[in-house]
């Protein structure tokens, strides 16, 4: 459900996002609340509380998110996005609605270190909850990152399911064959990714950091985060916001000296 769908389809409502469109769509199809509701959509729930830590979702990105509230009248809704199977319950009134991520069915990055599996849901008669379970998938190709000196990886060529797998290889000697590539890729049939993770490179890595931010404010290092993560610098109002949060939490700080 995209925005510029349902202004195509409501040319008269001001729909400028998810939140808005989900709402304009649920206004002009009223549920039957005397029978089971479902919506599938790929959405995020902005006010959410999940399974897990929010570390584990992996980052979300600039999508759309909705409030939970407008999920209230359904029974079960089943979104998209996070790849991490996440569930979680919203209760109103008497009512309750089971909000659920399947997941993805594969890996797509090598965040991905879980299991993976599809998702199963028997509905009861309207009034009990449904029944959620995890069906574990078995992927022909398992996403991994293996970390190490070189010599000990290709060691690692002798275990039977190591060699098709996806891989991310990290190596951490102070000194890295020139030719490493070639002999992981004699090995290793899938070598997706290879990077170095040395005393060196963390040095450099840290002072090139210590660099780009010294001397900016806290709230041009704001802007900067805000640029890099959505490719364009916050607008007047959000910079007025982030500016009375960063002098909130100068205030608690001198009160907390006092």
């Amino acid at each position: 459900m995209r925005p510029v769908q349902v202004r195509q389809a409501y040319p008269d409502q001001n729909v400028e996002n998810s939140q808005e469109a989900l709402k304009c769509v649920l206004a002009h199809s009223p549920l039957d609340p005397a029978v089971r509701n479902v919506l599938v959509c790929h959405l995020f729930a902005a006010n959410a509380v999940m399974d897990g830590s929010e570390d584990d979702y992996g980052n979300v990105g600039t999508v759309d998110a909705v409030d939970t509230g407008l999920f209230r009248d359904f029974d079960y809704v089943a979104l998209g996005h996070i790849h991490k199977p996440q569930k979680f319950e919203i209760k109103e009134g008497g009512h309750s609605c089971l909000i659920n991520y399947s997941g993805s069915i594969a890996k797509y990055s090598f965040s991905e270190t879980q299991g993976k599996s599809v998702s199963l849901v028997e509905l009861g008669p309207k009034g009990t909850a449904p029944k959620l379970t995890r069906i574990p998938l078995t992927l022909p190709h398992d996403v991994k990152k293996i970390t190490g000196h070189l010599e000990d990886i290709l060691k690692m060529g002798s275990d039977p399911d190591l060699p098709s797998d996806y891989l991310w290889i990290e190596l951490t000697d102070d000194h890295v064959a020139t030719d490493a590539r070639q002999q992981l890729d004699a090995v290793f049939d899938h070598v997706l990714k290879i990077s170095i993770n040395n005393a060196e490179v963390r040095s450099r890595l840290a002072e090139e950091e210590t660099e780009s931010l010294e001397g900016l404010t806290e709230t041009q290092i704001f802007d900067k985060f805000y640029e890099e993560m959505k490719g364009k610098e916050p607008d007047p109002a959000e910079k007025d916001i982030i500016r009375d949060v960063f002098e909130t939490v100068r205030q608690k700080e001198r009160g907390s000296e006092a």
